[in-house]
């Protein structure tokens, strides 16, 4: 039942054609979960426009539920350095059915679930929601140094 439909360029074109949408802080959100939805069309084999983010998360929970049961469990460490997005990998585990955790003394974080899970689905959606995140701080920023610049004084 689940087969990878197309290979991940795919998704990650439709991502990158969803940061181009990104123009303020109330469509960071939205380009989220487009990332989320793309790829859950990839993985159902589905047209993304006929998804919504219920849809998405359901059919990201039951791929992970069906590597569940055809393959072991493995554990991957990822490195976020900033707080913040250490949360979205968080949130996302939780909702997904992944399992995350940090072990003691170490920086990294350790994601347990089938690794065809982790490659496939949970780590295309976090890098997706992420570029989200980063191109929307980068135009952030872009904006403020050019409010900076046209408030300095002529010399």
């Amino acid at each position: 039942m689940w087969q990878l439909a197309s290979p991940r360029p795919s998704t990650a074109g439709a991502i990158r054609a969803n940061l181009a949408t990104v123009t303020g802080p109330g469509d960071v959100l939205p380009a989220m979960l487009c990332a989320e939805v793309a790829v859950a069309a990839r993985l159902s084999q589905r047209d993304a426009a006929a998804l919504t983010t219920s849809d998405a998360v359901r059919i990201i929970r039951a791929f992970g539920e069906h590597c569940s049961k055809a393959s072991p469990l493995v554990e991957a460490q990822i490195s976020i350095p900033e707080p913040e997005l250490q949360h979205f990998l968080s949130e996302l585990c939780e909702r997904y059915g992944a399992g995350l955790h940090k072990k003691p003394r170490q920086r990294a974080l350790t994601i347990t679930a089938p690794r065809a899970f982790i490659d496939a689905a949970l780590q295309p959606v976090l890098q997706g929601m992420l570029d989200v995140v980063i191109a929307s701080r980068h135009d952030q920023a872009r904006r403020l140094i050019a409010e900076l610049r046209a408030s300095a004084p002529p010399f």
